[in-house]
């Protein structure tokens, strides 16, 4: 697995190209509304969030390996039992995710964590980067359940990086019912 190249090395470069093809294609079309100013924002914030993830993510790895050095059991994963534990670990950390996202929307101490995700003016891919620069706060409370499940499911079996976001139960149907797809 050392040999597999990051998805972020893949990622980034593919994200920046499709954002100017959206851009592009928006001068094309008129119907289509995009900012720069906007876009520009939204890159800042993402920027300022990726400064604080990394300024926070010794403390976020030290409560994780807390949290798993003082596990109650371990799992113990290997044939049959992967073929129930690891859907289940999908199912938990989609579960969790799902919770947490709805409460970031419903309850107020969270949506002032979150309304930043929703603060765009257009809603385009530039969008996706208006993250929380304290976003690892709040998740504090789906932790248990997230910690559980990659921690003791998916840390022996997925490489770093790849763990997924399913969220089968789209949180953001009906979030911005006037956002404008491009």
């Amino acid at each position: 697995m050392e040999n597999l190249p990051s998805p972020t090395t893949w990622a980034i470069p593919f994200f920046v190209i499709t954002v100017a093809l959206e851009w592009w294609w928006s001068r094309k079309n008129a119907r289509v509304r995009y900012e720069t100013k906007d876009a520009f924002t939204s890159l800042a914030l993402g920027t300022g969030s990726l400064v604080a993830g990394i300024l926070t993510g010794g403390f976020v790895l030290a409560l994780s390996l807390w949290v798993y050095e003082h596990r109650i059991f371990d799992i113990q994963i290997g044939w049959p039992n992967a073929l129930w534990i690891v859907p289940l670990a999908f199912v938990l950390d989609d579960f969790t995710y799902y919770w947490f996202h709805r409460t970031a929307h419903r309850v107020r101490w969270f949506w002032a964590a979150h309304v930043i995700h929703h603060s765009s003016q257009h809603y385009n891919l530039t969008t996706a980067l208006r993250q929380t620069w304290t976003g690892f706060l709040p998740s504090v409370f789906s932790s248990p359940c997230r910690s559980f499940t990659w921690l003791s499911a998916g840390a022996d079996i997925l490489p770093v990086g790849t763990e997924p976001d399913l969220s089968i139960l789209d949180p953001h149907r009906g979030d911005r019912p006037d956002a404008t797809l491009v």
